[in-house]
């Protein structure tokens, strides 16, 4: 822990972060308000407030500037949890590392108020203050899944108790007891009470019992004022909880359900013409749908209607294009507003009319980066330019003065690589789909100039020689050459031929030319592999593009051999020994001593 920490404040001496032009999208609960228009979110090791309601900013948000784009530094090895106080005069987030801590900041000083510590072995999952805001509930992940109540103004645990075995999503304390609260996660659902026993405060949690349902993760959650409970499911169904079975299914008919995937929001609230009750449930399919469900709380399934019966009101579809949903919260006073989070690298603001018979829903992206991860960098020698490609197959250009994205182009799959060519404003993008595309940078736009299909399967790297003439792919049973050959008004692809490549005997990691081009060097555990290039007309590929082409495998032999290390323990061994002499001689003293007390109390 120490050492990582001394890492951290090393790197943050010698640097400074100027700007951040990313977002943790597939993260679940990065999404909170702290303020009117002021969003706090995670991304890497910061704590970002990022102020959505300048009609710029979507546009240009990168700098860290005043009161617009406020950051604030992790000291392990990334923040896993945060949560906002309800009166938003504090915020608490939980780091990743070893014995990690969650630190209470006050808002908007950004300055800290109290440190707790040991509340999990190795990540803090999510968090939640209560009602009142005197409690704090923090869930760790992986190993120990720890669900801890603090008093976090005393940094001290009130309560504590393990939370599940797997993977904890989500916990939230009950809005009408404040001894009540749920976690959820992969395959459960938990209902806690603090109760008083006859030994003293207790934690004591009910495991869902999903009966005749199937089995489900459960990202989402909502209750009722009389203590039942209905969340999603994995599946798409609505389930209604009470104790701590499930009571029954809510659906659009008997063999629908109101999503085709895992439903990711769930919310009660009240249609502003007629205060009916309206669900809202949001799925990662990009959905989101509003029901009428009145009476759902006092409903009784009997034998002829064993399901709740739920009717669709409205639609809106996030996006036309791809997208997966992954965290929804309310946005403004009217209550019809909401800010959604897409892994594909979104922020959406979804406002929704009051009228039932009006369509005109209003959806608009807020934010836009990478989703998924960022696969490639290559930056211009020569301009303030930057080239990014992510795994949600986006490929953009930023503007690192004005700290924008220009312009970018959505490819039809993820890209996994990205490399320059020698060829001025020439990219070559390496897809999931084993397609290698070759786009040419223009004024304002991405132009596609070459496309082909080299791979059934992912291309997980590549390289590109120094002349420029030669390129090779990698994926995980196949190691491909191909010769590119350009001029001024046209480029393209040309294969030579690939070598199989047996998975279970030989994987190769990092490919890489020599400075002159002659050679492809790769490695394999130990091992040191380098292919001669080949040429276009040194095999016959008439048949197959199979070709035999033996590498040079060069072994790294450790820096101490099995001699070596022999040596060292033998020479290690006569001071252990000498050590071990010592100790007996002080024990023997000691023991002298011992009764030579003994024996003067006894003559006493």
């Amino acid at each position: 822990v120490f050492c990582s920490q001394l890492v951290n404040a090393v790197i943050m001496s010698c640097y400074q972060l100027k700007s951040s032009l990313g977002y943790a999208a597939n993260k679940q609960n990065n999404l909170a308000l702290i303020e009117n228009d002021k969003l706090l979110f995670i991304a890497a090791n910061t704590i970002q407030i990022l102020d959505i309601g300048d009609a710029s900013v979507s546009q240009q948000c990168g700098n860290f500037d005043g009161d617009k784009h406020v950051v604030l530094h992790g000291t392990a090895d990334g923040i896993g949890a945060f949560a906002v106080h309800p009166n938003k005069q504090y915020f608490a987030f939980g780091e990743i590392g070893d014995c990690p801590n969650a630190y209470i900041y006050s808002y908007p000083q950004l300055e800290p108020q109290q440190t707790l510590q040991n509340g999990t072995q190795r990540r803090y999952s999510d968090m939640q203050f209560n009602a009142n805001g005197a409690y704090l509930a923090t869930v760790g992940g992986a190993p120990d899944h720890m669900l801890t109540i603090w008093d976090w103004q005393a940094g001290t645990v009130i309560l504590r108790a393990k939370a599940f075995s797997q993977d904890v999503f989500s916990v939230r304390f009950s809005p009408y007891n404040q001894n009540r609260l749920i976690t959820a996660g992969t395959g459960h659902i938990r209902f806690w009470e603090m109760a008083q026993t006859f030994t003293g405060l207790k934690l004591q949690g009910k495991i869902g019992k999903f009966g005749t349902v199937d089995l489900s993760d459960i990202w989402c959650f909502v209750e009722f004022p009389s203590g039942k409970i209905l969340s999603g499911s994995e599946h798409g169904h609505i389930l209604m909880w009470h104790t701590d079975h499930i009571q029954f299914v809510v659906r659009p008919d008997a063999h629908g359900a109101c999503h085709s995937s895992n439903i990711i929001y769930l919310d009660i609230c009240s249609a502003s013409h007629d205060d009916t009750a309206v669900l809202v449930s949001a799925s990662d399919d990009g959905y989101v749908r509003f029901w009428d469900c009145r009476n759902i709380e006092f409903f009784e399934p009997s034998d002829e209607m064993p399901f709740y019966a739920a009717q669709l009101k409205h639609e809106v579809r996030v996006s036309s294009k791809q997208c997966r949903l992954v965290s929804m919260i309310r946005y403004g006073d009217s209550g019809n507003g909401w800010l959604i989070q897409d892994a594909m690298g979104h922020i959406w603001r979804l406002s929704v009319s009051d009228d039932d018979d009006d369509d005109d829903d209003n959806v608009r992206s807020v934010l836009s980066f990478h989703g998924l991860r960022v696969s490639g960098i290559e930056c211009s020698i020569d301009s303030h330019e930057m080239i990014t490609a992510g795994k949600d197959g986006s490929l953009r250009h930023w503007d690192l003065e004005t700290q924008s994205c220009a312009f970018m182009k959505q490819m039809p799959s993820p890209i996994n690589v990205l490399r320059s060519l020698n060829l001025k404003q020439h990219f070559a993008l390496f897809c999931d789909d084993g397609v290698v595309r070759i786009v040419r940078q223009d004024d304002a736009a991405f132009v596609l100039r070459c496309a082909l299909r080299l791979h059934d399967e992912a291309i997980v790297d590549a390289a590109i020689s120094n002349d420029g003439q030669c390129m090779a792919t990698l994926t995980q049973k196949q190691l491909f050459f191909s010769q590119i050959r350009s001029s001024d008004d046209s480029i393209s692809l040309e294969p030579i031929g690939f070598v199989a490549l047996p998975s279970c005997e030989l994987q190769l990691r990092s490919i890489q030319w020599s400075t002159d081009s002659k050679a492809l060097y790769a490695y394999h555990q130990h091992d040191i592999i380098v292919y001669a290039r080949p040429s276009i007309d040194q095999f016959d590929t008439s048949s197959s593009f199979e070709i035999k082409l033996i590498p040079d495998v060069f072994t790294f032999v450790p820096f101490l051999s099995a001699e070596d290390e022999d040596a060292v323990r033998q020479a290690n061994e006569p001071e252990t020994e000498t050590e071990n002499e010592n100790e007996k001689e002080e024990k023997k003293v000691e023991n002298e001593s011992e009764a030579q007390i003994t024996k003067t109390n006894v003559f006493d």
